[in-house]
């Protein structure tokens, strides 16, 4: 099922186009790139300036066409969706070395968070997902420097931090640059170091 394709079709049906008028109508001289971009577009929508052209030239509202391009996207990402599990996403202070970003530092990046989590209030989620951040970097600040790891000493953690930022000194390029948490397939939530939810979250 594809609404995005049935949207253009009822449009050059109700019009009387063939595709090569349609993409005669949008602009273009050389209709097989036309055709080709059109071909692209209707299977995977994700070209902003041909969706432009849609809106400008042909009288197919951007709310309409909106809606189609996201009915397509959930087609095609169906199976990521349902097989999507809610998780944190480290940003380090630094890209380390290729040679050491493989697949043994994962858990240096990500991690799960329990579904059981998305099942309280918002505030309630949200604290739980900073604890699981903190401990997460004070369990590889232990392990790094033989410090003992406690909640507590998180605000702790973050001050050395920020010294070491101010007398440039080089911070390990995995401690605390804040996290992004993607909370569904489609909504992340991004929190400084100190755990704040910055503005503009998707």
């Amino acid at each position: 099922m594809n609404k995005l394709k049935d949207l253009i079709n009822d449009y050059q049906t109700g019009h009387n186009l063939t595709s090569i008028q349609l993409v005669q109508k949008l602009g273009y001289r050389k209709t097989t790139k036309g055709l080709r971009v059109l071909s692209e577009f209707i299977s995977k929508p994700r070209n902003p300036e041909f969706q432009k052209k849609l809106v400008l030239y042909l009288d197919i509202s951007n709310e309409l066409l909106e809606e189609a391009i996201s009915s397509r996207w959930n087609y095609i990402n169906r199976d990521k969706i349902a097989n999507f599990k809610p998780k944190i996403n480290v940003t380090w202070t630094r890209m380390p070395s290729l040679l050491i970003t493989g697949t043994l530092f994962l858990h240096l990046k990500y991690i799960e968070v329990p579904l059981a989590l998305q099942k309280l209030p918002l505030k309630e989620e949200l604290l739980a997902v900073c604890k699981l951040y903190q401990e997460h970097q004070l369990k590889y600040f232990a392990e790094q420097f033989n410090t003992s790891p406690s909640i507590n000493q998180y605000d702790d953690l973050v001050t050395n931090i920020e010294q070491e930022i101010a007398s440039q000194q080089e911070v390990d390029w995995m401690v605390g640059n804040g996290f992004t948490y993607q909370k569904t397939f489609f909504k992340c939530l991004k929190f400084n170091r100190e755990c704040e939810l910055l503005p503009h979250s998707t």
